[in-house]
Order: C-alpha cells, then sequence, then structure tokens
C-alpha cells in the first residue's frame, strides 16, 4: 500500500476538485453531458454507502471487516485470501482516495476516483443493459398431441404480442432482476450501488484475478454486500481465479441449484475489460446454450415411461452395471462410426481393421457400411419416436439389419426394438422410468443409470460401449459439424443418391458455431452437435481409463487423440461373434416374469401424481399485483417442485421439470418484457391461467398414455 497518505484539510480540498470532474467523468463514460444534479447525486450515494476512504487505517478496518465477514459467508474463499500475497494490482491511495496500481503496465486501473466511475458506469449500464434471452418456438402444428405444447403456445403468443409492442428502443434495467452475471470485481463499489438500487435473485460475480478481489477487501465493504444479499434472500456465487471452461461448468451447475428458467433473461455486466475476461466472455457466449437445451417435457417423459414399460414386456434385456467390469473386453478395440463426411476418407482403415475390432454403427452410418461391404456387430440408435422405426428401414437389407445386435436406451420406441432379432437396452439417466427401476428392490442392486448417452447416437454409442466394457474406442465419421459449404453426411448415406447428389434430407441453415477442427482449421456445427461434443467430452473427462483415437475430419473432441492412420497390426483378430453372444448372454438381464415390469407400473400411481400437480397449481392460484410478486410466486413453486426431487416421488420430478422450466421461464420474461409493470402483471396473470390448465390436463394425459407408445410422424428428433 501507498504511503502517501493525505491529512483530513488536503482531503477535503480534494473531494472538492472531485466534485468538479465529476461532469467529466460522465462525460467520458457515457458519451452525453448530464444535469447539474450529477454531483450531488454522485457524492450523494457516496456519502450515504460510506465509499469513501481517506487513509491506510480505514482501508485496513475495511480489510479485516471483510475478512471477518467472508469466513462467515463463505469461508473456502477466506482461507485462500486471509494469507493471500498479491502479484500484480496493490492498493494505493490516489488524490485522497483508494485506486488499484497494476505493476505490469505501471499505471491505476481506474483514471478517476473508482466510486465516481462506479456509478456514472452503472447509470450507463442501466439505461443500456446487455442480456441473454431466449424463448422457444411455436408448436403450431403439434403433429404429437403434446399437451405441453398446446397450453405453452398460449403463453407464448402473450409473450410474443407483447414483444412486437414493445418493438422500442431498450427498457432499461428492471428494478427486479431474475439472474445476473457481473464480470469483473474491481475495486467493488459498483456491486455495492447496484445492489441497493436493485433487488437480484442470482448474483453470479466472476473474478479472474485473485489479486483484485483481494484489493476490493480494503475498498467494498463486502459484509454490507453479504448482508444485503442474504436478507434479499438472493443466491449469490463467486467464481475467483483464473479458470477456462471450469467457471461455466461452475455457473451450469449452479443454475440448477438456483431455479434454472430465471437464465431464459440473464443480464450481464462487464465492469472492466482484459484479454482474460474477454476470454471468459467468449465461453459464456458460446456455451450460453447448454443452460437452455436439454430441459425435456412432460409428454416425452411420459413417452420413456410407456416405451419402457412396453420393451420390458416385450422381453427386450436391461444392461446390467456389472458389465462394465469386464476385464476381457478393455484391450478389444471399438470402432465407433458415425454418418459424418469424413467416413468417406477413413473407411479403408475400417475395412483393413475389420477383423480386430468390434464395430458399432451410430445411426444412419449403418447404410453407409452396408454400402461399403461392412458387416456391423452392434448398432445403435437413440431418439424414442416412431420415425426412428421407418429410418432403419430405409437403411437397407431389412434381413441383414435383423441379424445386428441393437444397443439403445430403455426410452426407444418398441417398433424400432421390433426390426432386429436381439438387443440390449441401458437405464437411461434422468429418466422416469430409469429412476423407478435403480430405486428398485432388486433393481438398485442390478442396474445403474447410464450417463451422457444425449443428444447423438454417438453418444450413445460410446457411452453404452464403456458400460459393456470396452474402453479402446477409435471414432470414424463422428464430426459433429463439417467445413462451410461442404458435405454434411457420407456420400454412401442414405442422405445422398447412388450418384453422390444430396438429396436434401438434412437442414443445415441451422449451422451456426463456429469450433475448433480435429486436424485444425474450422468447421460449423450447430447447438444439437456441439451438445453432443461437449457430452462426449464430459464422459471421457470422468473415465480416465478409457483410450480414445479420434480419426474423424471434423470437431475437436478434448482427450480424444487426434489421428489420421492407426496400426492394428498388433492386434489379433478376434471371434466377433463369440463376443456379441458373450454380451448378450452374460451383460444383460432379462425379465422373463415380468415381475420388475409389474413393480414399475404400481409405482406409476396416477392418484398421487395428480395430488402434486393441483398442489403445484394451488401455488400460483392467487392474481399477483406486482412484478415482484410474480418472481416471488413462480420462485415458491419451483422450490415445491424441488421437495419432489428428494423422497418416494423423485420419478414424478423428472416427469414434471422440463415442463415446469419451459413455463416458468416464459412467465418470467413476460414479466420483464413489459415497460410498463401494470402491463406485465396483467400479461403473467393471463398466461400463467394457460399454466394451470396444463397442470390441470396432466394427470388425465398421464392416466390414457403411460402404458401407450407414442405414435407420431413427426421428424423434430432427426439426427
Amino acid at each position: 500500500m501507498s504511503k502517501n497518505i493525505p491529512t483530513q484539510a488536503e482531503l477535503v480540498e480534494k473531494i472538492r476538485l472531485l466534485e468538479e470532474k465529476a461532469h467529466a467523468v460522465e462525460h467520458k463514460l457515457k458519451g452525453q453531458t448530464q444535469s447539474t444534479e450529477t454531483e450531488e447525486n454522485l457524492q450523494s450515494i457516496a456519502d450515504t454507502m460510506s465509499l469513501l476512504a481517506c487513509n491506510e487505517d480505514i482501508l485496513l478496518a475495511q480489510f479485516e471487516k471483510n475478512l471477518v465477514a467472508l469466513q462467515e459467508y463463505f469461508p473456502e474463499v477466506y482461507d485462500v485470501v486471509k494469507d493471500y500475497q498479491p502479484s500484480r494490482y496493490f492498493i494505493e491511495i490516489v488524490d485522497g482516495f483508494a485506486n488499484i496500481f497494476d505493476e505490469e503496465i505501471q499505471q491505476h486501473i481506474y483514471q478517476y476516483p473508482a466510486y465516481l466511475m462506479a456509478t456514472a458506469q452503472l447509470t450507463q449500464y442501466q439505461q443500456s443493459p446487455q442480456s441473454t434471452h431466449s424463448t422457444f418456438e411455436m408448436n403450431e402444428e403439434n403433429r404429437g398431441n403434446f399437451i405441453h405444447s398446446t397450453h405453452l403456445n398460449e403463453v407464448l403468443r402473450i409473450l410474443t404480442n407483447r414483444v412486437e409492442q414493445e418493438n422500442s428502443p431498450n427498457k432499461g434495467l428492471p428494478e427486479t432482476i431474475g439472474s445476473l452475471v457481473l464480470f469483473g470485481a474491481g475495486a467493488g463499489y459498483h456491486i455495492e450501488l447496484l445492489i441497493n438500487q436493485h433487488k437480484i435473485n442470482n448474483l453470479y460475480i466472476i473474478e479472474p484475478e485473485i489479486d483484485l478481489f483481494y484489493a476490493s477487501l480494503y475498498t467494498a465493504n463486502w459484509q454490507y454486500i453479504f448482508d444485503h444479499l442474504n436478507t434479499q434472500k438472493c443466491n449469490l456465487h463467486l467464481s475467483l481465479g483464473v479458470q477456462d471452461n471450469e467457471f461455466f461448468d461452475d455457473l451450469l451447475y449452479q443454475t440448477y441449484q438456483n431455479g434454472r428458467y430465471d437464465v431464459v433473461k440473464t443480464f450481464g455486466y462487464v465492469h472492466y475489460h482484459s484479454p482474460v475476461i474477454e476470454k471468459l466472455l467468449g465461453i459464456y457466449k458460446s456455451r450460453f446454450y447448454e443452460m437452455i437445451q436439454g430441459w425435456g417435457f412432460f409428454d416425452d417423459g411420459v413417452m420413456s415411461l410407456s416405451h419402457t414399460l412396453s420393451n420390458l414386456k416385450s422381453n427386450i434385456p436391461l444392461l446390467k452395471k456389472s458389465a462394465q467390469f469386464n476385464e476381457n473386453l478393455t484391450d478389444v478395440p471399438v470402432f465407433i462410426v458415425g454418418n459424418g463426411p469424413s467416413l468417406d476418407q477413413s473407411i479403408e482403415l475400417v475395412k483393413k481393421y475389420q477383423d480386430k475390432a468390434i464395430i458399432i454403427s451410430c445411426g444412419s452410418a449403418m447404410s453407409a457400411l452396408m454400402n461399403y461391404g461392412i458387416k456391423v456387430d452392434f448398432h445403435c440408435e437413440q431418439e424414442r419416436t416412431l420415425p426412428v422405426a421407418a429410418k432403419v428401414k430405409d437403411y437397407g437389407n431389412a434381413d441383414l439389419v435383423r441379424t445386428h445386435m441393437l444397443l439403445a436406451p430403455s426410452t426407444v420406441h418398441p417398433e424400432t426394438f421390433k426390426l432386429f432379432d436381439r438387443a440390449i437396452m441401458c437405464p437411461k439417466s434422468r429418466e422416469p422410468s430409469t429412476d423407478i427401476i435403480v430405486n428398485d428392490v432388486i433393481g438398485k442392486d442390478l442396474f445403474e443409470p447410464t450417463v451422457y448417452i444425449n443428444p447423438t447416437v454417438s453418444n450413445t454409442a460410446i457411452s453404452m460401449g464403456y458400460y459393456l466394457g470396452f474402453r479402446e474406442f477409435y471414432l470414424f465419421g463422428v464430426d459433429l459439424g463439417h467445413k462451410q459449404g461442404g458435405q454434411h453426411h457420407s456420400s454412401k448415406s442414405i442422405y445422398y443418391n447412388k450418384d453422390g447428389e444430396d438429396l436434401s434430407l438434412y437442414l443445415t441453415e441451422d449451422s451456426q458455431n463456429c469450433i475448433e477442427g480435429n486436424f485444425g482449421g474450422e468447421f460449423v456445427c450447430n447447438d444439437f452437435f456441439n451438445m453432443s461434443r461437449a457430452m462426449i467430452e464430459k464422459l471421457l473427462a470422468s473415465r480416465p481409463d478409457i483410450h480414445c483415437v479420434n480419426l474423424s475430419d471434423g470437431a475437436k473432441i478434448s482427450k480424444a487423440k487426434p489421428a489420421r492412420v492407426i496400426d492394428l497390426s498388433h492386434k489379433v483378430d478376434i471371434d466377433k461373434k463369440q463376443l456379441v453372444d458373450d454380451a448378450y448372454t452374460h451383460s444383460a438381464w432379462l425379465d422373463e416374469e415380468h415381475a420388475l415390469y409389474q413393480r414399475v407400473i404400481e409405482k406409476v400411481d396416477c392418484k398421487k401424481f395428480a395430488e402434486i400437480c393441483q398442489n403445484l397449481s394451488d401455488v400460483i392460484d392467487k392474481p399477483v399485483t406486482s412484478l415482484s410478486e410474480g418472481v416471488t410466486m413462480i420462485r415458491a413453486q419451483s422450490r415445491a417442485a424441488a421437495e419432489l426431487e428428494t423422497g418416494d416421488y423423485t420419478h414424478f420430478s423428472l416427469l414434471l421439470d422440463g415442463t415446469l422450466l419451459h413455463y416458468q421461464a416464459m412467465l418470467m420474461r413476460i414479466l420483464y418484457e413489459a415497460r410498463d409493470e401494470s402491463v406485465a402483471v396483467a400479461d403473467f396473470n393471463k398466461a400463467k391461467q394457460h399454466f394451470q390448465n396444463f397442470l390441470t390436463e396432466a394427470p388425465i394425459y398421464y392416466q390414457e398414455n403411460y402404458l401407450v407408445p407414442h405414435i407420431t410422424t413427426s421428424d423434430w428428433w432427426n439426427d
């Protein structure tokens, strides 16, 4: 800390001079001249919040007070900073006010006193806040007759009408904020000002420089920040230190804990810019879709339950959790073959070593492999709708298709399983049916939820391959993206004719993410395939015993070694038929007496489900009279729903969670999208009636459909 500490008389004179600078600060930060009231407002705020620090003793006292607060609220952070020694950023007193000196570039990070700059910056942000916002497309045709869509469409119409009518300049930062992600703690004054003027439900503070957070302990009143937010029942999360994607993974986890419905309208506040902040912003923007994808919906959950029950009744065996420990398979090479365009480039390697490796085809890759004359050992499908069965029939020779062993989640449509002589189904994680099965008196010892199995068949193949006991994987045609203007699938697959001409069966206009290539360069992909890549990476990161080589000229996959060629000449030929037979015989469990089937049906409990839906509807029954009441109501319902995640009815949580999030998220957006709070409240009350209509109809739909495999002509789930 600087030793140039001014006297009180000098400080009074400095304050007078600083007041004269207020206009210049405002003009610099906002690009416009403020009224004569600006100086008085700035000084008034500073006096009220005690942001002025006039000597070293005051700074040290603030630091000690903040350490006590950290020990109470964030003991893990306290353990880091209590004996911390900064290396780049240091507190100094400049012109009688605290500033932060950057030793590396030899200048202070604030050109003017930090509290004045924070005030001006916040004022500017309040007038033109930045936010991420998402909505859901109306499913006007609703060919699946989903009641989720029927009633959500009405909510979306209200939201769409409101947005169209409010087609005007930025409405400013609302007094009540659902979620705010704040990049940069700096001196911390902006945080005090922000929470003093707005009620925030979820606040995520990200500061990659520990030095700067440490500096803020001398300047900001963190005791006030923590106490105030605690009183406001705000969920506060601190993300500190140098980080990469871990910060977003942590943020994603926090949204699960705090209520994901708020993320569809998330405000972002950047206090300062630096290369590391810019990097984190890039990660946040590129991965934001992960917060709002994969929520699922009610009818989909009922569908998964009905398909699992039908497949159990049809004697499709379930993959046992003990299979993953089969040491006889750990050194057996497995070729995971996707239908990406690069498959055509690497197909000769598949042919060369096909006798030394198990071949698992992913979805439409089967058609390409059959055209190349390659025999598949296992085949994977993943989507649960009926059109998948029709697609399988289009792959080629039905008698040949039937000879393959199908690997698929238990949620896949029964008609798809009927196309194969033998199949093994796995209990897919986060499904109502799986929840019942793995908590069953017998099932808890036999089965384990299969994770990272979504969203594409490539995910399914790698995950189920691992749970079968394999550990050595080679990826062919798992491109998960394509070059701009290039092919999107293998030229030998059903997407092209015999002459290699595109049949326009695959839509590419939504390719929007630019990602790093496995062998360099750039590829484009949509959010669906980008999520698939992320899930493969999570599986590989969580299973260090997997050896994975990526031969696909597509998206780079972390922890999958890039390779254009492989040499498996040292491997012995394997008895593939015997290996597949053993997998079917020893890795799967058959519910021969249908005892598990009967216990799952008993757990369905239509009466209890109706009671739960009524309780959730009662929580939002009363009309609200303010935006704050609306936010409180949604939070109360979210907490009531969260209670289902423990106890005897956890499968109801999985059944309802996705749809509740959809409705709650859109209701929150309705609250935030109107300039006039009375208009927002009126629209909210109208929209939540449609939500209640869904909750009234859901028990009826549940009882009528939990045993009936779903029929639809929809092609939404095509991969």
